[in-house]
């Protein structure tokens, strides 16, 4: 501010040198003027935008730390989509409940999510709860972030050929936190399943097409964390209370 100041009395003092008398006797009044008003106005502008600027970030600030305090999901970042998909369930998805059924909800979940395990006891109470009245689909959206949700994902998908899916799903819930590459043989032996068939298929990885697909698929639909549930292919981002899918639910079946 200071040099801005100097160099702007150095300009007025270059156009006195080269003005004769008369012009600057005529033009002195209009000058001193104008420097007493820019030194005074100056300091009360600065510190009014400074005031507004520091308001403006406070308020923003506090509502960017709402937003990342009130969401309950692990995101990748972008924008969400809002619209209803139209999402077509195949003979690959993993299915819980009715075939026919007026509500169709759509689960992209993490394994290695933590949002995704309180997530998960909400759709089982749903399942539970609706029975064949909804369908409930799972696929998944490992994040890259998270160290073992592909090979858990992988896992699971192993399970499923043994038709324990549901089962490994639980047990990789429950415990998400001693995930490491040898727990999968371990939750395979809980549930009794053929050890050899179940490590081959891990080893070969044998499912990192259909998972690569389903994370495809998910981002497609607008998928930008975990866990995302699309009700009837509308999507509700994070872990919501249960009571908000049943009050959607119970619309949607009237």
């Amino acid at each position: 501010m200071k040099e801005k100041l100097f160099g702007l009395l150095n300009k007025i003092k270059g156009f006195f040198m080269q003005e004769g008398e008369y012009n600057i006797r005529l033009r002195k009044s209009t000058v001193i003027g104008f420097v007493a008003g820019f030194v005074f106005a100056a300091p009360i502008f600065i510190g009014v935008s400074w005031l507004v600027g520091s308001g403006q970030a406070t308020v923003s600030d506090s509502l960017n730390q709402k937003v990342v305090a009130d969401e309950p999901t692990d995101a990748v970042g972008g924008e969400e989509a809002n619209a209803p998909v139209d999402i077509q369930i195949t003979e690959s998805d993993h299915v819980l409940g009715g075939k026919d059924t007026k509500v169709t909800l759509v689960v992209y979940s993490d394994l290695q999510c933590p949002y995704c395990t309180k997530h998960h006891e909400t759709v089982k109470a749903l399942a539970k709860k609706y029975r064949d009245k909804i369908r409930i689909v799972f696929r998944h959206f490992p994040l890259s972030f998270h160290e073992y949700a592909n090979a858990a994902a992988n896992a699971s998908e192993c399970a499923g050929e043994q038709g324990k899916f549901w089962e490994f799903v639980d047990s990789a819930f429950k415990n998400q936190a001693n995930f490491n590459d040898s727990l999968w043989a371990k939750l395979a032996g809980d549930l009794k399943l053929n050890t050899a068939k179940f490590s081959k298929c891990v080893t070969d990885k044998k499912y990192e097409g259909k998972i690569n697909s389903d994370a495809s698929s998910g981002s497609a639909y607008g998928v930008q964390g975990t866990p995302a549930t699309f009700v009837n292919g509308e999507l509700v981002s994070g872990a919501v209370p249960q009571s908000e899918f049943e009050t959607n639910i119970n619309k949607m079946l009237q």
